[in-house]
């Protein structure tokens, strides 16, 4: 966090305790019937979520039956039925349904799911629509790998399918570590990605040129993704998909937590994302594995979000609330995680004066009835001075000096640290030393 700030330095403060001279509200009074609010907010984004779930399921279902009646014999659903609960049937009919139709479509279906759990996974760890394997140039590395297999090493398709997916491997590992040059985001990672999927597109198109007639065609199968002449043995091993498939259907909201880079904890929430459903997120670490949010999860959500002002926005979307609002949403999460240390970096971005004074105040009065140890950084030295029991001043990212409010605020910090000439005086509030700058000289 200190790091992150610039080198001309800034204050830090711990508030452990506090001047009993000045008086602050006591923490108001939570309204029960918020919770109803929440569940109802929450709720909707479950139901929302599921329907959406089920109608992809029946969907695939319904092309699944269609795939299997339809083809150069249409068959009816109830033919389909009967052959496959191990009626009698003509020969060719078994066959066409056993040996031909059914490996195809369990094949689809659990490669689908693949691409599938591939495609969500990257989209919300990076939060961009463009960070699907295939457009990334992990997809591009495989092929290439089986391209060689097949037409220099002349491999048979289980072990070029076994090289093909350690390539995907080095060469996703090897855009990472690319991207994570100078700094991980995941715009730099991308656009390796696609440079990665350029060059690994011209290999294997070099590749397609030397190869032999015979050995071009069998390539060229394979990389189109055909599924004619699959048998159901070769789909035996596509089986450990159905078990990350469910794991990615249900974890799927979850999985927003892995978000990579620093943009995912500076920048935006993802779209759509409503104020109770972020600020619930908070509670994510009282959560068993697969189970959802308790009574006590929903208390202290609403709890904190009547602290932070924000129960009258559960349902608006994140994105559509001005800064000041989006800054108090996400306190009110860290709020929820109910800790007894609290660390915030400059909460009062974005705020007017009314709200800064009121948001120090909450969390003066935490410090003081709930006693949180709460450490931040802020920029305004006069309110970190009227609020603080401990300060640090850094300078170029060290550490210049600590203590009480007297003994950092001085004004020889004030001229090493920041550059500025100034007078200290009492604060006539919270008798805390108070800077005022010194006009500099002005030529005429």
């Amino acid at each position: 966090m200190l790091s992150s700030l610039q080198n001309v330095g800034t204050l830090e403060r711990t508030m452990q305790r506090h001047d009993p001279s000045v008086a602050f509200a006591t923490l108001p009074k939570i309204n029960p019937a918020g919770v109803e609010r929440i569940k109802a907010v929450l709720k909707e984004g479950h139901t929302r979520w599921l329907t959406v779930t089920l109608v992809l399921f029946f969907l695939v279902c319904a092309l699944t039956v269609t795939m299997m009646c339809v083809g150069n014999t249409i068959y009816s659903p109830a033919e389909i039925w009967h052959v496959l609960t191990g009626g009698e049937a003509e020969a060719h009919t078994l066959r066409s349904v056993w040996d031909y139709r059914l490996p195809r479509i369990v094949a689809a279906l659990l490669v689908g799911f693949a691409f599938g759990i591939a495609g969500n996974t990257f989209q919300t760890m990076l939060r961009n629509p463009l960070a699907s394997p295939d457009v990334i140039g992990i997809t591009s590395g495989s092929s290439v790998a089986a391209v060689f297999c097949l037409l220099i090493l002349h491999m048979g398709a289980g072990e070029t399918s076994g090289i093909a997916v350690l390539a995907a491997l080095i060469v996703a590992a090897a855009i990472y570590g690319l991207a994570n040059i100078g700094g991980f985001s995941a715009g730099k990672l991308i656009l390796v990605g696609l440079g990665i999927q350029a060059m690994a597109k011209a290999c294997t198109s070099f590749l397609l040129l030397k190869g032999a007639e015979f050995d071009v065609a069998t390539a060229l199968r394979w990389l189109s993704g055909s599924l004619n002449g699959v048998t159901m043995e070769e789909t035996i091993p596509l089986v450990v998909i159905i078990p990350l498939a469910v794991a990615a259907i249900l974890l799927g909201r979850r999985l927003r937590i892995l978000e990579l880079g620093e943009e995912a904890a500076t920048t935006l929430v993802p779209d759509g994302v409503r104020v109770a459903d972020l600020v619930a997120r908070g509670r994510f670490p009282y959560q068993p594995f697969m189970g959802g949010m308790k009574q006590e999860d929903l208390d202290a959500v609403n709890e904190s979000m009547q602290l932070m002002g924000v129960d009258t926005l559960a349902d608006r979307c994140v994105d559509e609330l001005s800064g000041g609002q989006r800054q108090r949403v996400w306190i009110a999460m860290a709020l929820a995680q109910q800790t007894e240390i609290l660390l915030l970096d400059e909460p009062t971005t974005y705020l007017d004066i009314a709200y800064q004074i009121e948001i120090l105040d909450l969390l003066a009065t935490l410090n003081r009835e709930r006693k949180t140890t709460v450490v931040m950084v802020l920029h305004d030295i006069n309110l970190s001075s009227r609020y603080a029991a401990y300060m640090f001043a850094l300078r170029k990212g060290e550490l210049y000096c600590e203590g009480t409010p007297q003994e950092v605020v001085t004004e020889k910090t004030m001229r090493d640290v920041f550059e500025l000439d100034c007078m200290i005086i009492s604060d006539p509030v919270s008798g805390s030393p108070f800077i005022v700058p010194k006009q500099k000289a002005v030529a005429v």
